[in-house]
């Protein structure tokens, strides 16, 4: 049966960053091994790892994960934590690794690209429901989920019956364009010092470090601070277009 219709494990599905790191400060038991699902720049897993017994960290980018080790190294936490360079979405063997790992991975906090569209969050979902046994909490950040549940009803068995025809739904529509259309169907934006900014690195992986990349690493490509990229921004993509177009 699917996570959120079995009794004993609880999903939580939140919008923003900022309620995705609440999660990550008060759910982690001590005891807890905590699977990351998309780590980013690594905030999260130190919340994470600073409660509980072990956190495995995966994110399909280089410096991401290079970005984390070094925010675990300075919080001095690699005795309990580590990231690793790894797509779980092309590569479901890996859940089913560590469903037969003991003690098992009993949570699971999922960020896989910001606000990135729902086939992508429910495909993660299902691949947990069908490979981890044991798994007892998800927390899922997805601006686009949460919007959606928001929607269904409150009785368990018209809940049940919504979900399945939501995901009948979302899953036959949406068609997975390749990575690099989707990356740069974004319009070109710049840093203050005229500097184009990174689309790959803000929306995928870039495939070469920030020192060789003709483009800007350091911003992100939405609301053009810096510290962050667009993947993980509270600022919509409608709210900054309506932005730059007053």
């Amino acid at each position: 049966s699917e996570p959120w219709q079995s009794a004993e494990i609880q999903l939580e599905v939140v919008a923003t960053t900022q309620s995705f790191r609440h999660l990550a400060r008060c759910h982690p038991q001590p005891s807890a091994r905590i699977l990351e699902v998309g780590c980013c720049f690594g905030q999260c897993t130190v919340l994470l790892a600073s409660k509980a017994m072990e956190v495995l960290a995966l994110d399909t980018s280089k410096e991401c994960v290079e970005l984390t080790s070094a925010r675990l190294k300075e919080a001095e936490l690699t005795d309990v934590a580590r990231s690793l360079r790894f797509d779980m979405l092309a590569h479901p063997e890996l859940l089913r690794i560590l469903a037969g790992c003991s003690p098992p991975f009993t949570v699971v906090f999922a960020d896989i690209g910001g606000n990135r569209e729902l086939t992508h969050v429910l495909e993660l979902l299902q691949l947990l429901s069908s490979t981890m046994p044991h798994l007892r909490y998800v927390a899922v950040k997805s601006e686009a989920l949460a919007s959606e549940l928001q929607k269904a009803p409150v009785n368990l068995q018209e809940y049940i019956k919504w979900w399945e025809e939501f995901c009948h739904h979302v899953r036959p529509v949406k068609v997975r364009r390749r990575r690099m259309q989707q990356i740069l169907q974004h319009p070109v934006r710049r840093t203050k010092e005229g500097t184009e900014i990174c689309r790959f690195a803000n929306y995928g992986t870039c495939s070469k470090a920030p020192s060789e990349c003709r483009y800007d690493h350091g911003h992100c490509h939405r609301c053009l601070q810096p510290g962050h990229w667009a993947m993980d921004c509270e600022v919509t993509e409608a709210t900054h277009e309506k932005t730059e177009a007053m």
